[in-house]
């Protein structure tokens, strides 16, 4: 390039290989010293002349642990140089890809354009007028630049975080901004201008501050299902809020108990038909209620069925003399019934009677025995019997019986 007459232009466009922005990656360093001696001999560094300090890597694709993200470029080593030539209007990559996906070389290219000799090559100024930097906005808000150029602007746009808003060709360039189209908080207003040959210039962006008060609350919708089996019911909540979760249940079940889970479970004491309630609030405070009506049963009932007990399941007695026992029945299934008592396998000399000769299910008494001096020695089993409902049941006890002097 220096062997050319100082005022001739000259370009430099390919894969150098070296590179000088951070550290070492990869096990490979920076090259700085390289990039300077063109520096120094007068050359412009394409890229930041475009972009300024954005990072413009190309190399290399997919290498393991070496970009961020992982697979992403790492080094700027495809580079454009220029010497008697103003500055490029334009300079762009191509063969980008996704980290990882498959790319058509193991490094991007750059396209660099630059301004033919003697063309237009200044850029139209331009200023953003309002808002003033720091401004708190809300609703439709006033957005306005003022653009010059030596020959004339043919465009003017606005930006806000970076995405396109709007484009004039004409003045005014100015607009109402929707902010309740954005998020509240800090937001970038930029603008830029382009002249007939393609020069575009920018303005300062802008700092505001988006404070629109939030939208009215729409309460919550309340609604729920619930499955029964006998006693037992299932409720599940099927409220719905469009403009957010629900926060909070509170579950009435009509028999006077409450809960506070989003899907409870009920067994009621009895049968029968309860109103049900749900009472649910967003996050905002909106409440909303639903009522429905269950109705419960309890199982039916089985045939009647009873065990028979007695005790203690051994008296010892000094003939002539007394002794008791207590016998109790326990209903297994059905509804209580009452069950008639009886005693046999006395000894000879005995005689027996309960205190209540039919009890109820469940329920108990007392068999008292009575011996005589004609009962004999010895140990007897007596059966104690109890019959209710069709059925029978019974058990036995041990009636020792002694003589003493």
């Amino acid at each position: 390039m220096d062997r050319l007459a100082p005022t001739e232009p000259r370009v430099l466009v390919g894969d150098l290989n070296v590179w000088e922005e951070g550290g070492p990656v990869c096990n490979q360093t920076p090259v700085p010293s390289a990039m300077q001696i063109l520096r120094d001999a007068g050359n412009l560094d394409g890229w930041p002349s475009v972009h300024g300090t954005a990072e413009g890597y190309t190399g290399m694709w997919n290498r393991n642990g070496c970009g961020d993200p992982n697979g992403y470029l790492w080094k700027r080593i495809d580079q454009a140089w220029s010497k008697a030539l103003p500055a490029p209007v334009s300079m762009i990559r191509f063969g980008m890809v996704t980290p990882g996906a498959c790319a058509p070389s193991d490094h991007a290219g750059i396209i660099v354009a630059y301004p033919w000799p003697g063309a237009d090559t200044t850029a139209p100024t331009v200023a953003l007028t309002t808002p003033a930097k720091g401004a708190i906005v809300s609703g439709a808000t006033l957005i306005a630049a003022s653009a010059v150029d030596h020959v004339g602007v043919t465009r003017v746009g606005f930006t806000v975080d970076g995405a396109s808003l709007v484009e004039f060709t004409s003045a005014p360039y100015e607009f109402r901004w929707d902010t309740s189209t954005v998020a509240n908080g800090a937001r970038t207003i930029g603008a830029w201008a382009q002249d007939a040959a393609g020069n575009r210039g920018y303005a300062e962006s802008i700092t505001v501050w988006v404070d629109n008060p939030p939208p009215p609350n729409s309460p919550p919708l309340a609604s729920f299902s619930s499955t029964c089996v006998n006693l037992d019911c299932a409720f599940t909540d099927t409220s719905t809020d469009a403009e957010g979760p629900i926060a909070a249940w509170a579950w009435t079940f009509g028999d006077g108990t409450t809960s506070v889970a989003q899907h409870p479970t009920r067994t009621y004491a009895a049968g029968g038909t309860y109103t049900v309630s749900l009472r649910v609030t967003d996050s905002r405070g909106a409440t909303s209620t639903a009522t429905q009506s269950v109705t419960v049963a309890a199982p039916a009932a089985g045939p009647f069925d009873f065990s028979l007990s007695a005790s203690p399941n051994s008296r010892s007695v000094n003939a002539p003399g007394r002794t008791s026992y207590t016998v109790s029945s326990t209903l297994i299934s059905g509804t209580a019934t009452a069950v008639t008592l009886s005693v046999s396998g006395l000894p000879a000399g005995t005689t027996a009677t309960f205190d209540a000769s039919s009890i109820s299910t469940p329920g108990s008494t007392t068999l008292r025995i009575n011996t005589s001096k004609g009962t004999p020695a010895g140990t007897s089993l007596l059966t104690v019997s109890g019959t209710g409902g069709g059925v029978t049941r019974t058990v036995q006890v041990s009636l020792v019986v002694v003589h003493r002097r």
